[in-house]
C-alpha cells in the first residue's frame, strides 16, 4: 500500500508540474479563450484546491515536488536566455589576424606572418554583473575568441575593477576584478589585455602566456604601450624619468631615454615610427630608438592628456579649458572643443573617429557622478553625449583599431632574429639593435656583450649610473655616448650623507654604501641590498675606500671626542681589524682618502694642514706625514686613480684657493714628494667637491654637474651631463 501511495503522489506531483508549466507559458491563451469549459479563475481555484489537498494528505512529499517544479522553471529560464541574448552581450565578429607569435627566442617553432599582419583579439570574461541606472542583472560570458572591432564599446577601469561599457544602451559589464589596485593597463600586440597591480613588476593577464611575466626588479611601471609592428613594449617608470624598451617576452630591457621630468603617458604611431611622451605638461617626440628627442614647443604647456589619430596624423590635446588638435610637428594648432569654466576634464582617448574624456561639473557636490563624454570627430564635436560613471578613479582605455593596424613584413620579424637582444624598427623599414641593461653592442652592431665598467652617482636616495658606449677617451660631449641603466633606490633610511658615500665591492655590480653608522652592500644589477656591519655607538664613519686586491675596506672613524681611527674590514673573514689610533696634531678635519698602491699605502688628507697622512700596510700604528702643497690653499681633495697602479706611487689631488682650482699630480719617493705637473682648471669647476681619475682623465662633480677634463689635451672641461637634483656622490666601477 505504501508503494502504491507513493506512486499516486508522484503521479500527482508530475501532473501538477505539467499543469504549472502550462500556467507559466500559456496564460495569454487562457485569457483569450472565453469559450472554454473552465474559466481562468476557476482553473486557478481548482489548482489551488488540489495543491492544498495534496499538502494536507502528503506533506512529507510536498517539498520534493516543490523542488522538482523549481528546477524545471530554472531550466526553462536558462534555455530562454541562450536563445535570446541581450543586444549588448553580443559582439559582432570581423576579421581575425595574426601578428608575430610572442614566443621565446629559444623555441624552435615560430609562427610567421608572410604578407600582412593583422590584430588578433582574444577576450576572456568570467561571471559578471550588468549594471544600469535602475536595475542590475547577471549574465555569464564564456571564454572564447572575440573577433570584433569594438566600435560601440569602451573599456574603463576603476580601482580594482575592469568594465566593458556598451555605448548603445549605456550598460556596463563587469569584465574582471583584480586583487589589488590596477596601476597600468594596455593591450599588447596580439590584442591581449595586460595590466599591473599596485605598481608591481609582474604582469597580469587572462591569457596564461602573458600572465606572471617579470620585469626588472627595480622597475615599477607608470605607463606602457606595445609597438604593433614588432611586438616590443615601451614603458615609463614610476618616477617618470626613464623610457624603456622591452622585447616581446620581457627577457631584455634597455633605457633609451633618461632624465625625463615627470613623464606620465606615452603613445606610439607604428606607421610613422614615432614616440610621443607627455612630460611635465608638454609633448615630447622621439624616434623608436629614443633618439632625436625634442619638445613640440608650439603646443600648450599645461596638457594633462593626449591622443593620436594614425590616419590623419593628428595629435589631440586636452587641458583644463579646451581640446586642440595639431599635426605631428606641433606647428598647426586648432581649437576643437571648448569647456565651461566649471568643467573638470581628464583621460582623453581617440577611438573609431570619436573622442572620449572623463568630465565632472565642479559646481556639483563631491558625491555627484562623473561622466564619460564623447563626440564625433567628423562632426567637429558639435554634439556630445554623456554616460555617468560611478568611481572617482575612472580611467578610459582605447581598444586598438585593428582595421588600420595592418603592416608589411619587416626585418625585425626575421627568424632567427637579426639582433642579439632587441630589434628596433625604424622608418622606411630600417632597423637598429640595442642591448639589455649592463650590455653594449659589439662592432658588428648586432651582438651584445656584458659590461662591468660604470660611472655611478647618487641622487634622491637612489643610485644612478651610465656606462660609455665606446672608450672614455673617445667620448664626445655632443654625442649620445652615455648609456644609462635603471636607478636602484636605497631601501634603508640613511642617517647622513658623505661627499663620497660609496665605492666598488668585491663582486661584479656590487657597491659599498655608508651612512654615519652603517655599511651597506647594493647590487646595482639585481637591486639586492643588505647591511654589512655597524660601527660602535660612540663612533661615526667619516670616509672609506675599498681595496680590491685584498678585499678589504679601509675606514676612517671618529668618536664623540673627535679622535680619529683607521681600521679595516676584511670581506673574506667578515672581521674588523684592531683600530689604528691617530693622535691629532692639528685641530682640523680629515676629509678624504686614497689608496696610493694596492695594500701598501693608505693616504688621508688632513684638511687645512695641507698634509698627507700615510699608513703603510695598516699593520702598525706608525704613520708619517708629508706636505704635498707648500702653497697655502684653502682645501685639498685627494683623487683616487682608477684602475689602481699596483706599483706606482703617483698621486692626484685638487687644490683650491678662492675661485681658483688646480689639478695636480706627482710621485712620492721615500719621504719626498715631487709635483710633476699642474693644470689650472676653468672657473666653472671651482665648486667641485668630489671626483676621481680614470685613464689619465679627471672626472669631477659639483652639486648638479659632472665634468670631464683630459690631462693631455686642453684645459677645457666637457660636461658629461647635468642633473637637477643634488649629486651626493660619484665614483667609477671597474670590472
Amino acid at each position: 500500500m505504501r508503494n502504491c501511495s507513493c506512486k499516486v503522489v508522484q503521479s500527482q506531483i508530475m501532473q501538477f508540474s505539467q499543469d504549472q508549466d502550462a500556467s507559466e507559458f500559456e496564460v495569454d491563451v487562457e485569457f483569450q479563450n472565453e469559450n472554454e469549459n473552465q474559466t481562468y479563475r476557476d482553473f486557478l481555484h481548482s489548482k489551488f484546491t488540489q495543491l492544498k489537498m495534496l499538502y494536507k494528505t502528503n506533506r512529507k512529499y510536498f517539498f520534493i515536488g516543490f523542488v522538482i517544479v523549481m528546477l524545471v522553471i530554472i531550466d526553462i529560464i536558462n534555455v530562454s536566455l541562450k536563445i535570446n541574448p541581450t543586444k549588448s552581450n553580443s559582439l559582432d565578429a570581423t576579421n581575425q589576424v595574426d601578428l608575430i607569435n610572442k614566443d621565446s627566442r629559444n623555441k624552435a617553432e615560430y609562427e610567421m606572418a608572410f604578407t600582412k599582419k593583422e590584430l588578433k583579439f582574444e577576450f576572456f570574461t568570467t561571471e559578471t554583473s550588468m549594471i544600469t541606472k535602475h536595475q542590475s542583472a547577471s549574465t555569464d560570458f564564456d571564454r572564447y575568441t572575440q573577433k570584433t572591432e569594438f566600435n560601440n564599446s569602451l573599456l574603463l577601469f576603476e580601482g580594482k575593477s575592469l568594465w566593458l561599457l556598451n555605448l548603445d544602451n549605456e550598460h556596463r559589464y563587469h569584465w574582471h576584478e583584480s586583487n589589488n589596485y590596477v596601476s597600468a593597463f594596455y593591450f599588447n600586440f596580439k590584442g591581449e589585455p595586460i595590466w599591473f597591480e599596485d605598481q608591481s613588476n609582474t604582469t597580469h593577464s587572462l591569457a596564461d602566456e602573458y600572465n606572471g611575466l617579470s620585469l626588472p626588479p627595480n622597475l615599477k611601471v607608470k605607463a606602457i604601450v606595445d609597438d604593433f609592428a614588432t611586438g616590443d613594449s615601451y614603458a615609463l617608470d614610476e618616477e617618470g624619468e626613464n623610457l624603456l624598451i622591452f622585447d616581446q617576452n620581457f627577457h631584455y630591457s634597455a633605457v633609451i631615454v633618461s632624465d625625463l621630468k615627470n613623464a606620465t603617458d606615452l603613445k606610439i604611431d607604428p606607421f610613422t615610427r614615432l614616440i610621443f611622451i607627455l612630460a611635465d605638461g608638454e609633448i615630447l617626440r622621439c624616434t623608436m630608438d629614443g633618439k632625436s628627442l625634442r619638445t613640440l614647443k608650439f603646443l600648450k604647456k599645461d596638457i594633462n592628456s593626449f591622443a593620436l589619430d594614425y590616419t590623419s596624423k593628428q595629435i589631440y590635446l586636452l587641458d583644463e579649458s579646451v581640446i586642440e588638435y595639431s599635426d605631428y610637428e606641433g606647428k598647426v594648432r586648432t581649437i576643437f572643443h571648448k569647456f565651461e569654466t566649471f568643467d573638470q576634464v581628464s583621460s582623453l582617448i581617440y577611438q573609431y573617429d570619436r573622442l572620449f574624456w572623463v568630465q565632472k561639473d565642479v559646481r556639483l557636490s563631491s558625491k555627484s557622478l562623473r561622466y564619460i563624454t564623447y563626440c564625433q570627430v567628423n562632426e567637429k564635436c558639435l554634439n556630445t553625449s554623456k554616460i555617468p560613471v560611478l568611481s572617482k578613479q575612472s580611467k578610459i582605455i582605447a581598444f586598438p583599431n585593428k582595421s588600420v593596424l595592418t603592416f608589411d613584413k619587416n626585418p625585425c620579424q626575421q627568424i632567427p632574429s637579426v639582433c642579439d637582444h632587441i630589434c628596433i624598427l625604424g622608418a622606411n623599414n630600417t632597423y637598429a639593435c640595442t642591448c639589455d641593461q649592463f650590455h653594449q653592442l659589439e662592432d658588428d652592431m648586432k651582438t651584445c656583450r656584458l659590461v662591468k665598467d660604470y660611472l655611478i652617482y647618487f641622487i634622491k636616495n637612489s643610485f644612478r649610473g651610465k656606462f660609455f658606449h665606446n672608450s672614455l677617451s673617445s667620448f664626445n660631449s655632443s654625442s649620445n655616448e652615455l648609456i644609462p641603466f635603471l636607478p636602484v633606490h636605497f631601501d634603508y633610511e640613511v642617517n647622513g650623507y658623505l661627499n663620497t658615500v660609496f665605492g666598488k665591492g668585491s663582486e661584479d655590480f656590487e657597491i659599498f654604501v655608508s651612512d654615519s653608522n652603517i655599511m651597506y652592500s647594493i647590487n646595482i644589477r639585481n637591486a639586492e641590498q643588505r647591511i654589512v656591519f655597524n660601527v660602535q655607538e660612540n663612533q661615526e664613519i667619516i670616509s672609506f675606500i675599498y681595496d680590491p686586491e685584498v678585499n678589504c675596506l679601509y675606514l676612517l672613524l671618529r668618536d664623540i671626542y673627535k679622535n680619529y681611527y683607521v681600521t679595516t674590514w676584511n670581506e673574506n673573514t667578515k672581521m674588523m681589524s684592531p683600530e689604528v689610533y691617530y693622535e691629532q696634531i692639528y685641530s682640523h678635519v680629515i676629509s678624504s682618502m686614497a689608496i696610493l698602491s694596492y695594500n701598501k699605502y693608505l693616504l688621508l688628507n688632513h684638511l687645512g694642514a695641507h698634509r698627507i697622512l700615510q699608513f703603510q700596510s695598516l699593520t702598525n700604528a706608525q704613520d708619517q706625514t708629508f706636505e704635498i702643497d707648500r702653497d697655502h690653499y684653502s682645501n685639498i681633495i685627494l683623487l683616487q686613480k682608477n684602475p689602481f697602479d699596483l706599483d706606482s706611487r703617483k698621486l692626484n689631488w685638487l687644490s683650491f684657493e678662492d675661485n681658483n682650482v688646480s689639478w695636480r699630480w706627482g710621485s712620492k719617493f721615500d719621504n719626498c714628494f715631487t709635483v710633476e705637473s699642474t693644470i689650472t682648471l676653468p672657473s666653472v669647476l671651482s665648486n667641485v667637491d668630489k671626483g676621481f681619475v680614470y685613464e689619465e682623465n679627471l672626472y669631477a662633480a659639483d652639486s648638479h654637474t659632472i665634468w670631464r677634463v683630459q690631462k693631455n689635451s686642453s684645459i677645457n672641461a666637457d660636461i658629461l651631463f647635468k642633473i637637477t637634483e643634488d649629486i651626493r656622490g660619484i665614483t667609477f666601477i671597474l670590472s
